[in-house]
């Protein structure tokens, strides 16, 4: 009996869901034989006004006023057209006023005393053409149509239609009940206008306006946008509504017929709650019934819920004493049969309880052992110097030592259960969040990275952030276990010495400068003859006065990006042109080892939007590294190449390459290779470190290969979109090649 409850609720929700389907269905049907009623309804009123546009143009005695009138001028034929225009808006009903402008717009005549506006016509076709246009402007309708004689444009006939056909279109509602409305509505720049005044607009001064921007997806915007379709959305007025929507191409108007679902679904709404009635009713009948049933049965289970204390507190041979005749007195004698079986295993289960206290016992212990190391490795979590938090695979923190009240200046008791980014976090930009989780989250791996959090007392900080996800053995995330360091004071730290390197970089240029200059005036012999050691000498200061001017500018660059004071301009630029003008430039070194250059390029290359002079730093860094460090008669290739949104340039040599050992360090401050040490003494160590600032700024990745005495490969990628625009005070001192 009680499995016919969910029975018939489970029928009384696929009957509700059936019927809801179909009225939907039926509903939008409805809508859409409305909507295209009316459209049929539209279109033949538009044929009919313009067949009036074009029997009026046709007309031969208008044309013959009209001719009348360009040659003999306005006042003799004005009153004779006039008359002429009347009698045609009394024989057609359809017009309301008719008007007759001449070629020249001098001479004109009218049944009223403003002239409608006139349409545009271009200088193509359509100004010599005799077909009519019918429009709205400022609410009204009308026909504008050319009137010509043997070719020639000898006037234009313009007719404001009478709206009473059109409006008695528009405000048929039948079909559409209580609630339904019909639209006529066109687009005007950034506008849709309603052409007629629906239900909820009839006391509106003018004409309804809706912004497209605003607006984008009610259907009022959407068939003005030359769409058509049946849906459910919210209308002009934010109320749900099932609709249907057309577009009339030539017009350009769009038609829209609607019905709030509140009375398009009534009915529905009716069914369930009869249904909730129905379910509540049937509900209460079961219950009853049971009530009846179970009293039928509650004394001899009474009756076996007292034998089953009894037997429970030792009595087994109790006897039970129900003769129902029925699976209850079943019940009965296979209990009693089961107390006599429990006092047989009731006597060895002491001793099997005995064997189990001491295997507890054992297990006790080991959980003891387990408790002593637990504690062990909690008391150094909470005196280690960095801030360690465990959080719930949704952030929310479950554990914190107790360096979080250093750092943060939140107790413990207050953070638990809530995320960092409520409490210290939360101040980088979204993206930054986003690539963080799905770090963490999806890939399920180590993130580290830097951020901005804020103090209790308001102060912020720099903090050194490592999160790494602990998973179960089915791979799902458990938890997450945070190390987050202060690193404010380190960071500002390096930031005195990039300002130190900075000044002490500028204060070097002038004297270099100056010992440059006065070097080269030596060199030319300005001051006096050399001898041959003099100029030796001189050479040597020259060409060490020069290392000492390229190692204060590659300061100067680096510490124009450590600042964020570099300034991009980007261009649109071809890639392959810049790297053939740092080859030219190369080219002396070039010849004077006998490499051989190999320069490969894709076949449709774009022209990428890139700071000219930051990414000239970049190839000039990578390919004058590659010509010194290679032995002559070496290879180099250059390859510039588009895959999917990027453009990657590979630059790869036959040179010394890189020990493994210290590969790790090749794009950090002041790296140079021992075996390049061995080979050259000169370079400054921050070419390749530039390289890396300037490519990922950009928005692009820098990686390489290699081998030592075999070579190495660089690759370094840049967004076809192009770099971003940033002021700032200027670009890089240009490497000297």
């Amino acid at each position: 009996m009680f499995l016919l409850i969910p029975v018939v609720s489970l029928i009384s929700i696929l009957s509700f869901r059936n019927a809801q389907t179909l009225l939907r269905e039926r509903i939008s049907e409805q809508v859409e034989t409305v909507i295209s009623a009316r459209q049929d309804r539209i279109n033949d009123w538009v044929n009919r006004s313009l067949r009036l546009g074009t029997l009026l143009s046709q007309d031969p005695e208008l044309q013959a006023l009209l001719i009348r009138q360009n040659k003999q001028g306005t006042n003799p034929i004005s009153a004779e057209l006039s008359v002429f225009l009347e009698k045609r808006r009394e024989q057609y009903p359809e017009i309301q006023a008719v008007s007759v402008v001449s070629p020249s717009a001098t001479a004109s005549a009218s049944t009223e005393t403003d002239l409608p506006s006139m349409p545009k016509f271009g200088d193509g076709d359509l100004a010599q053409s005799a077909i009519p246009m019918l429009y709205e402007s400022s609410g009204g309708y009308f026909v504008s149509s050319r009137v010509f004689s043997q070719g020639t444009l000898i006037g234009t006939a313009v007719i404001n239609l009478n709206a009473d056909a059109i409006n008695g279109i528009l405000k048929d509602y039948s079909g559409l009940g209580g609630s339904g409305e019909i639209i006529l509505s066109r687009k005007d720049a950034g506008e849709v206008v309603f052409l007629n005044h629906p239900r909820s607009l009839l006391n509106l001064d003018g004409q309804y306006r809706l912004s497209i921007t605003d607006n984008p997806g009610i259907p009022e915007v959407l068939a003005a946008q030359h769409l058509t379709g049946p849906e459910i959305s919210t209308d002009y007025r934010q109320v749900e509504v099932v609709t249907a929507y057309r577009y009339f191409p030539v017009m350009g108007w769009g038609l829209i017929a609607k019905i709030d679902t509140s009375e398009a679904f009534a009915p529905i709404e009716r069914l369930k709650l009869e249904l909730i009635q129905v379910s509540l009713l049937t509900l209460i009948l079961f219950f009853l019934v049971a009530f009846m049933v179970s009293r039928s049965i509650t004394t001899p289970l009474h009756k076996l819920h007292l034998g089953t204390e009894k037997v429970g507190k030792g009595e087994w041979d109790y006897d039970l004493d129900i003769h129902t005749g029925d699976e209850v007195e079943q019940l009965a004698d296979e209990f009693a049969t089961m107390a006599k079986e429990l006092k047989g295993l009731y006597t060895g289960l002491e001793q099997k309880v005995e064997e189990r206290t001491v295997e507890l016992q054992k297990e006790k212990d080991t959980s003891e052992k387990l408790a002593q190391d637990l504690q062990k490795f909690q008391l150094a979590v909470e005196n280690v110097h960095d801030q360690i938090i465990i959080t719930d695979p949704e952030g929310h923190i479950i554990y914190a030592n107790r360096v979080i009240e250093n750092n943060t200046g939140f107790t413990r008791k207050e953070i638990l259960g809530k995320k960092p980014g409520e409490l210290w976090g939360g101040h980088m930009d979204k993206k930054f969040y986003a690539r963080m989780w799905k770090t963490i989250k999806e890939k399920k791996k180590v993130w580290e990275g830097e951020l901005t959090n804020t103090r209790k007392n308001g102060e912020t900080y720099i903090a050194a952030l490592s999160i790494a996800p602990i998973n179960d053995k089915e791979g799902i995330v458990r938890f997450f276990v945070g190390i987050e360091r202060d690193v404010t004071v380190e960071k500002e730290i390096d930031r005195m010495k990039t300002e130190f390197i900075s000044v002490a970089s500028h204060q070097l240029r002038t004297p270099l400068s100056a010992i440059k200059w006065f070097t080269e005036m030596l060199l030319s012999e300005d001051a006096g003859k050399l001898t041959a050691e003099q100029q030796k000498f001189l050479q040597q200061v020259y060409r060490s006065n020069e290392r000492m001017i390229e190692l204060v500018n590659a300061l100067l660059n680096v510490s124009r990006i450590e600042q964020g004071r570099i300034a991009i301009d980007p261009k649109p630029t071809n890639l392959t042109a810049l790297v053939n003008e740092v080859l030219t430039e190369l080219e002396p070194k070039i010849q004077e080892k006998k490499l051989n250059i190999v320069m490969s390029k894709h076949e449709r290359l774009p022209k990428i939007s890139v700071d000219q002079k930051l990414i000239r730093q970049v190839y000039a860094n990578l390919l004058s590294n590659a010509v010194k460090y290679t032995p002559e008669k070496g290879e180099i290739s250059i390859l510039i190449s588009k895959k999917g949104d990027e453009v990657i340039s590979q630059i790869r040599d036959t040179g010394y390459g890189i020990p493994i050992d210290q590969q790790s360090r090749v794009f950090t401050k002041f790296f140079r290779a021992d075996n390049i040490l061995k080979v050259s003494a000169e370079g400054t160590g921050l070419g390749l470190y530039i390289v890396k600032s300037v490519v990922e700024s950009s928005g692009g990745k820098i990686l390489f290969q290699s081998e030592e005495g075999k070579g190495s490969t660089f690759w370094f990628t840049l967004p076809v979109s192009g770099m971003k625009p940033r002021k700032g005070e200027r670009s890089l001192e240009e490497a000297k090649l």
